[in-house]
């Protein structure tokens, strides 16, 4: 069979983990090996080698666009997968990216509701180290001001606004009030995970002898608190 290989000169594929360039060198348009690499990528990753198991995933992907299609919704477990594992790795870009190409994917199909659903779970999965986003009591600043920590805290305001964005398309296609009040209180928690993470959201000025509060002007939108709690209070009206 393609996969045997021939280590330590003893023929040991049926005890051995293929690697990764032994995989990779199925034809790419057989779409018949689909089960196998799947079967060949998990064992990969159980055997604690998930960038070559995960790596797998690409050729897979690749196989269900020739044979169902560019926008198959086979693919969307492969990359809720993939983006799950990016989260536990720390890749924060790659778990962004992953999520909006499922956006992409889920919005060119209808009757997507269950699978928004998943997707709005992965986003807001809260990772087990929040050290970064740990604030102060009195000023709401984040305590730590390592540049780490700033890329987790920018990733934790874009993912909460994404499961946001996410839950609202799932409640207008539901239209059932617990998700008209998931979206309420995700809205409330998106608020919290924008807080001054694109800077503080109040200046201080000295004219003369007094002090002025005015509001940063260089607070894109997306960061700014008030623009989920408008949300937030949007959807109380409506239910």
């Amino acid at each position: 069979m393609w996969w045997r290989t021939r280590l330590t000169g003893l023929v040991a594929a049926s005890l051995c983990t293929p690697t990764f360039a032994q995989l990779n060198s199925v034809p790419r348009w057989d779409y018949s090996q689909l089960d196998r690499l799947s079967v060949q990528a998990q064992a990969l990753i159980e055997r604690e080698q998930p960038s070559a198991g995960y790596a797998l995933y690409e050729e897979i992907l690749f196989l269900i666009r020739v044979e169902k299609g560019l926008y198959s919704t086979d693919q969307v477990p492969y990359l809720l997968e993939h983006m799950q594992w990016s989260k536990r790795i720390g890749d924060w870009d790659q778990a962004m990216d992953t999520g909006n190409r499922l956006r992409w994917l889920l919005g060119r199909n209808e009757n997507q509701i269950d699978n928004y659903r998943r997707l709005l779970l992965v986003h807001i999965h809260i990772p087990e180290d929040m050290t970064c986003i740990e604030r102060h009591s009195d000023s709401g600043r984040f305590i730590k001001s390592a540049s780490r920590c700033e890329a987790f805290r920018y990733f934790m305001a874009d993912t909460y606004i994404s499961a946001t964005e996410i839950q609202q398309k799932v409640a207008t296609q539901s239209n059932n009030t617990e998700d008209w009040e998931a979206l309420e209180n995700l809205a409330g928690l998106t608020a919290e995970m924008v807080f001054w993470v694109d800077g503080p959201p109040v200046i201080l000025e000295i004219r003369g002898n007094e002090f002025y509060r005015t509001a940063n002007p260089e607070i894109r939108q997306r960061y700014q608190p008030a623009t989920w709690l408008r949300l937030a209070k949007t959807v109380e009206g409506k239910k």
